[in-house]
């Protein structure tokens, strides 16, 4: 085995140098600026505009609890328990999708009724439902079909 060239030995001396320059580059500078601290990205509405199912958004009418009647992305903030007379949702529009987020919307209340927990009031196109689930409903959980849904999914 021959011995290092003089230049083979300067590079294996750097090479643990090097890699500590380059780490401490990457890092960058850790003394923030004066000043007060200011937000720096984006608010989640602005990356992901979604729309909260309440009464101050999609009010209601005489036969649901919720109404949608313009397009967009919409979400449950907690469980939903079904009043007498009134399907849970009502979705009046296209291009509606809605995340349950993980909770239920229950029909129990409703009993000997023919209500449905969510339910297309027009014929729309684009319907999404996900995340979340539906029971004790005495009509449907879903009803896409008694007004046609061209590309729904659930």
């Amino acid at each position: 085995m021959e011995p290092p060239i003089p230049s083979q030995r300067l590079l294996v001396a750097t090479l643990p140098f090097l890699a500590v320059s380059a780490a401490v580059l990457a890092v960058g500078d850790l003394n923030p600026p004066a000043g007060a601290v200011a937000a720096t990205g984006k608010r989640l509405t602005e990356i992901e505009p979604r729309i909260p199912l309440s009464a101050t958004t999609t009010p209601g009418d005489a036969d649901s609890l919720f109404k949608i009647t313009q397009r967009g992305s919409y979400y449950l903030t907690g469980n939903l328990d079904g009043v007498v007379g009134k399907s849970g949702i009502e979705i009046a529009a296209s291009s509606v999708s809605i995340d349950l987020g993980g909770f239920n919307v229950d029909g129990s209340s409703v009993v000997g009724s023919t209500l449905d927990g969510i339910r297309t009031s027009v014929v729309a196109q684009n319907i999404r439902i996900a995340n979340g689930s539906l029971t004790n409903w005495p009509g449907d959980g879903i009803d896409l079909q008694s007004n046609i849904v061209v590309n729904g999914s659930v």
